[in-house]
């Protein structure tokens, strides 16, 4: 990199001007990374209008989605970064509109191969970026176990914003913070996770401005023990449940979740997704979100079996409307137990239990 310097990076870009039948898109944005002294300023340029009107031919509206942003990231390529009041340690945003006010940014020439000059009734904003990816400080949870993310290898996508990673021989899920299509909303969400779990993902603030050696660490994501065997949603959809000691499932589960709210900790989606089965045993994971019915798909297909029968009574009741007639947990678990729907096998010292809920340990 040269002494100053600007580096393209994502560009986003709103569709629904294709609904609305309008020439243009109603919003994008370009971000990029300023270098300049030795320091990064992270910054994302957003236009309020055409890409005509920020240029000095309002009469002339590029065709292709192509040429435009190809006209737009040219014009952001010369604007004087160094005479803007940019933002330290975050995403500055600058916002430019025309107006009859006059020019409020100014321009380097020379800098692109563009043909047209910009509009120079353009002014400017310079807030903080109000959809930024925002990363818990380290601070706010001293007594998690971290694992840098340069610690953590292998990483394989399982979906959006979700990794299969490894770290010295264990496998996790990491689950990031700057995931796609991210939302300054989704932050509080992990947030609340983490009040369930105790183990994170840290690296440096990536929207640190200094390139001193010492810089504080954040949140990059979540990290939580893998387990590789499979979802009761696969076993469902493999119509496999028979084939299993499903009978001591339900009681797993209903178990795990007294150990939960007896810590004073709600799940809130329980689904056949978020039941895993490690060595044969149910194991819930994924503490947030809602919904679910994990004991009702265990007796869909188990229907010819007395204790399927009873199960599907007992998940009825748990899933009553009325508060004050829903069965309780540990009744439910009673009433399995008694019908001979089981704990499953006995644990010996050093074993694993595999009735509660499986995250990552200090």
């Amino acid at each position: 990199m040269s002494s100053s310097a600007v580096e393209l990076t994502s560009y986003p870009e709103d569709q629904d001007y294709l609904v609305h039948g309008t020439p243009e898109r109603s919003s994008r944005s370009q971000t990029l990374i300023y270098h300049t002294e030795g320091n990064l300023w992270w910054v994302k340029v957003t236009p309020i209008g055409t890409i005509a009107s920020i240029l000095d031919d309002a009469e002339k509206q590029p065709a292709s989605k192509r040429e435009q942003r190809k006209l737009f990231q040219s014009f952001v390529a010369r604007i004087k970064y160094k005479l803007l009041p940019l933002l330290a340690d975050t995403m500055t945003e600058v916002i430019l509109e025309e107006s009859m006010a006059g020019l409020e940014v100014e321009f380097d020439s020379g800098k692109s191969n563009a043909t047209k000059s910009p509009n120079t009734s353009l002014r400017r904003q310079v807030p903080e970026d109000p959809l930024r990816t925002v990363y818990p400080s380290c601070d706010e949870f001293p007594s998690f176990k971290e694992i840098n993310n340069k610690e953590l290898t292998s990483a394989m996508g399982i979906t959006n914003g979700v990794f299969w990673v490894n770290n010295n021989g264990m496998q996790y899920v990491l689950k990031i913070v700057n995931r796609p299509l991210y939302q300054p909303r989704d932050t509080d969400v992990i947030r609340k996770e983490l009040e369930n779990l105790d183990g994170v993902a840290v690296s440096t603030n990536p929207d640190m401005t200094s390139g001193r050696s010492k810089r504080p660490l954040v949140v990059a994501g979540i990290l939580l023990r893998a387990y590789t065997r499979g979802s009761l949603q696969q076993v469902v959809a493999e119509h496999h449940v028979a084939k299993y000691s499903w009978t001591q499932w339900a009681v797993q589960i209903g178990t795990a979740l007294i150990c939960l709210h007896e810590a004073e900790k709600s799940h809130m989606d329980i689904k056949p997704l978020n039941v895993l089965d490690a060595k044969r045993n149910a194991v819930l994971i994924d503490i947030s979100g809602i919904g679910g019915n994990s004991f009702s798909a265990i007796a869909s297909q188990t229907r010819d079996d007395p204790e399927a029968k009873i199960l599907n009574q007992v998940a009825v009741c748990l899933m009553e409307s009325n508060c004050q007639t829903r069965m309780g947990l540990s009744t439910a678990i009673s009433r399995l137990a008694g019908a001979g729907v089981h704990r499953g096998p006995s644990r010996g010292r050093g074993q694993e239990q595999t009735i509660g809920p499986k995250l990552l340990t200090r």
